[in-house]
């Protein structure tokens, strides 16, 4: 979903374990969907070992997502930023030479 999504520039945050609750371990990508364009980063929240899914544009927090449990991470993602369109086919046509026949 990623991938389709076109996830790129991603970050992550990665705390020592003394800090883990004052700078949450988190995952940061940028997506580029007819859905939703802009950052998008999941944060987990050690006190609760819970998700929460923050989406921002320009800098602005759009929308945030908490209490997101582990088996629900993929779904809550899918219907924040997935626009289906991976199910639709695409086809390029490359200019080229035409085949040569021997």
């Amino acid at each position: 979903m990623l991938v389709d999504a076109g996830a790129r520039d991603i970050t992550w945050v990665d705390p020592l374990p003394t800090d883990i609750i004052r700078t949450p371990p988190a995952i940061g990508f940028t997506v580029d969907t007819t859905k939703f364009q802009g950052r998008v980063t999941v944060l987990y929240e050690r006190g609760l070992d819970l998700y929460a899914v923050e989406l921002r544009r320009d800098g602005e927090l759009v929308e945030r997502v908490d209490e997101v449990f582990f088996d629900t991470l993929g779904e809550t993602l899918e219907r924040l930023i997935d626009d289906g369109s991976w199910r639709r086919i695409r086809v390029q046509c490359l200019s080229g030479r035409k085949a040569v026949r021997h």
